[in-house]
């Protein structure tokens, strides 16, 4: 029997979907360190780059259900076209703005808006492109990609800038964004789950009726909001860490802050790697809810190890020399637990979410991120510099922990038959 893996690298509309996601998503790491870069030389401060994530967010609150209604009536094939061409566009702009930190943040704005459609109708898209049993698989692939791009994006960002200019990773960005498009271009084109015109009912008043309507079929299905629960509190847990990071290399491991990338972030990937292949061969045996109950229990107990070694770090006896080893198989075991918890999340959201349904639900689920990132993003540093990062870690660690226990409580409930699911039930009879 074919492993699923190769199954999947098989398909050739998913291998255009997957090349997409990857350019993407390394464009937009590369184009983090750069503005990052340009905005903190430019005033000297850390509140300007967190002003960054803050303009980023901010399009979830205002697109977030309504970029979920938008997909669920229009081609998904189109809107992935059009908005790789309009991020390619966008990302120029930056060449034309000189110093003005304003101006970044406006193009930021404007990325991050066309962003609150895209990434709703790549995660919608994707179960049409492979079949269920290959979901878990065609998961870890996406969940490479945005490890790679998260490592290969900060780590080649500064070497760009270096051999080629500081406008580098702008040309860059947008050359890899117009063949992203390209990648779009070539997928089948595909129905709108639900025929929906303008000019024939009143546009606002359907768009409120479909945000009611996801909002009763997400709480009526314990496994969507657990998973999708679940999901959303590790991103806000990485999010966390990703702001302390600076601090942690240098007040912890006494490191060079360059060297970030390949004694934590580079081994986190090899373990979300590693991680990706054990859910693919555990996934049907084991179950979903046991391995992402398994993953917490693995994040939950490396950070409080790392918080009590920082600890012991404090005295002589543990030089933060012995720290930075250690470090290096902790961070690979990180990533590991991570791949336990977000790959059968994302899974199973996507399995038990209708067609007619899911890129509404992907994009409650891009605005309940934007919700749950944002007051992070800005205050952990603020939260780091008053009771310390070793503190903080150990106060992420227990969360991870809580909330790993909790859900190990969570049962399914009884599950009414919303109006959507009459509605599938019918097409797939007819």
């Amino acid at each position: 029997m074919e492993n699923n893996f190769l199954k999947v690298l098989k398909n050739a509309n998913f291998n255009r979907l997957w090349g997409s996601q990857i350019l993407s998503v390394f464009c937009a790491y590369m184009l983090n360190f750069a503005l990052s870069y340009k905005l903190f030389t430019l005033t000297g401060k850390s509140l300007s780059v967190s002003l960054l994530y803050v303009f980023y967010y901010a399009p979830v609150y205002i697109l977030g259900f309504f970029s979920g209604v938008f997909i669920d009536h229009f081609s998904r094939h189109r809107i992935l076209l059009i908005t790789n061409i309009l991020q390619a566009i966008c990302v120029l702009f930056y060449l034309f703005i000189g110093n003005n930190f304003w101006l970044i943040y406006a193009i930021i704005f404007v990325y991050s808006m066309i962003d609150q459609f895209y990434l709703p109708a790549e995660s919608a898209y994707l179960p049409e492109l492979v079949k269920k049993e290959e979901l878990p698989v065609a998961n870890s692939f996406f969940n490479f990609a945005s490890f790679g791009g998260l490592f290969f994006g900060f780590v080649l960002g500064g070497p760009i800038m270096l051999a080629f200019g500081v406008n580098a990773p702008f040309y860059l960005a947008s050359l890899f964004l117009w063949i992203a498009a390209l990648s779009a271009f070539l997928l089948p084109q595909d129905t709108p789950p639900k025929d929906f015109h303008f000019l024939k009912q009143d546009f606002f008043v359907k768009t409120k009726e479909d945000i009611l309507e996801n909002l009763r079929f997400i709480w009526s299905r314990p496994k969507i909001y657990f998973s999708m629960l679940i999901t959303l509190f590790f991103m806000m847990i990485v999010a966390m860490m990703a702001v302390i990071l600076p601090a942690f290399g240098e007040q912890v491991l006494n490191i060079n802050l360059l060297n970030i990338s390949w004694i934590i972030i580079f081994p986190i990937a090899i373990g979300a790697i590693l991680g990706a292949i054990g859910v693919e061969k555990r996934i049907g045996s084991t179950g979903k809810r046991k391995l992402i109950g398994l993953g917490g229990l693995i994040c939950g107990l490396v950070l409080l190890a790392v918080y009590f070694l920082a600890r012991l770090g404090e005295s002589t006896l543990f030089l933060p020399e012995n720290l930075v080893v250690i470090m290096l198989p902790l961070a690979a075991v990180l990533g590991f637990g991570v791949s336990l918890v977000m790959i059968p999340a994302q899974t199973l959201l996507q399995e038990e979410t209708p067609n007619q349904i899911r890129g509404r639900v992907f994009g409650a689920q891009k605005l309940l991120q934007g919700i749950f990132l944002i007051i992070p993003t800005v205050f952990s540093a603020v939260l780091a510099d008053i009771l310390g990062v070793k503190v903080l870690l150990l106060v992420i660690g227990v969360l991870i922990l809580s909330g790993t226990f909790l859900s190990f409580f969570y049962r399914n409930s009884h599950k009414p038959v919303l109006a959507i699911e009459k509605q599938q039930e019918k097409t797939e009879k007819v």
